[in-house]
């Protein structure tokens, strides 16, 4: 629920855009790629939140599914695209404390195959990405706007009420101390020592220089489909395959991490996306190429964050409590930073590309190259998406001494 509805903002944004606010293209832009750069940056301020107050643990979390349903329903009465903004945009966001705790209380519960635990958490991010899209094309076509989103705050509130009541650690909190007249829970100290290893920054590295390139994909493919004039299955049915397909991604390759080194699961996917770009999206000029792109790319690139526990274990050498938490954190922001760079804000929406994107799409068409490397520009934005994983994953390969 959390992670759908911004997956689905490419359908609300069409709406909004041609029927309730035409003439403010910029102010609907903002109000689209908004919640999903807030979703993922929001953790650094949730961290050290949970982490100090883990015995407030469930009020943080219904605050922030009080907030994030406020937006919602109150985003069915905006009268002005600005309206959109504060609701959708900066209110909805606020769905982030409700989310955030479920990968990290994992490492509580899990340790042979937390990896799998991890990518079962994980999937829920791409069956919301494959099936909200169409969830509220549904609705708006059969009710309107308002019942749709209406609709969406009122279900929004009440699974989640549900699924927040079975949220539970397995770690008891630490019991009150009673001094004098007084009685007060013990604040959890914090030891930020794990980032004196190499392990993390080598984490951060990779997160931050494959995700340079990770979510171009994403961004360009219905206009790249249609550049291709492949229609059967269109743009729009594409990258649904790859948000569906990254279901099965997540469970893999947090399986796969249970088993094998990190190193060795992250340098595999890193590679097949590498290929896939160069082979299938360079000379996909028919459906059947990019399906097959869609499709790796998806179980691959699209899913590395399934191998995220197993890297906050290598990391969390001590088995401090706090790590997990700064660790995801940080993971998390620093795929914002990708996303804001190489232009994803919004796979869906297909606004606003980042400075790469714009910078590589008026390159033009590789003269004299076969495929659609030689007919469109498109292979030629996609370039930082195989340089990016090749890169990130020669460099972990050397730093193989630490995973």
């Amino acid at each position: 629920m959390v992670w759908g509805l911004p997956f689905s903002v490419g359908v609300l944004h069409a709406f909004w855009s041609e029927s309730l606010f035409p003439n403010q293209p910029q102010t609907v832009a903002l109000a689209s790629t908004l919640p999903q750069g807030l979703l993922l940056f929001s953790g650094a301020i949730l961290a050290p939140l949970f982490t100090l107050l883990p015995w407030h643990e469930k009020r943080i979390q219904a605050i922030g599914m009080l907030i994030a349903t406020v937006g919602l329903i109150a985003s069915a009465f905006a009268t002005k695209a600005w309206h959109l903004v504060v609701t959708f945009g900066c209110l909805y966001p606020f769905a982030t404390a409700l989310y955030f705790p479920c990968p990290i209380i994992v490492f509580e519960w899990f340790q042979a195959r937390r990896g799998l635990a991890s990518g079962v958490v994980f999937a829920g991010t791409g069956a919301g990405g494959a099936a909200f899209p169409y969830i509220v094309t549904s609705l708006l076509k059969q009710f309107g706007y308002r019942t749709t989103m209406l609709a969406l705050g009122i279900a929004f509130i009440s699974i989640n009420t549900i699924a927040l009541a079975l949220i539970k650690r397995r770690l008891p909190l630490a019991a009150r101390v009673t001094t004098g007249r007084s009685s007060r829970r013990p604040r959890p100290r914090i030891d930020f020592s794990f980032l004196a290893g190499r392990a993390a920054w080598a984490a951060f590295a990779f997160i931050t220089i494959s995700n340079l390139g990770s979510f171009i994909p994403l961004l360009w493919m219905p206009s790249y489909a249609t550049a291709t004039h492949a229609t059967r299955p269109d743009g729009t049915t594409l990258v649904a395959i790859m948000n569906g397909i990254t279901v099965p991604g997540f469970l893999l390759n947090g399986h796969l991490s249970d088993r094998l080194p990190a190193r060795v699961v992250i340098c595999t996917s890193c590679l097949l996306a590498t290929m896939s770009c160069l082979l299938l999206w360079g000379y996909g000029t028919s459906a059947g190429p990019l399906v097959a792109f869609a499709i790796v790319w998806g179980i691959t690139a699209g899913s590395t964050s399934g191998i995220w526990s197993k890297m906050v274990t290598v990391i969390n050498k001590s088995g401090d409590p706090s790590v997990p938490a700064w660790t995801i954190a940080t993971f998390a922001c620093l795929k914002g930073v990708g996303s804001l760079t190489s232009g994803e804000n919004g796979p869906r929406v297909r606004l606003t590309p980042g400075p790469i994107s714009n910078a590589l799409l008026a390159t033009g068409p590789m003269k004299g190259a076969g495929g659609a490397f030689g007919s469109t520009n498109y292979v030629s934005d996609v370039s930082p998406a195989p340089l990016t994983l090749a890169g990130s994953t020669l460099y972990l390969h050397g730093c193989h001494h630490l995973w």
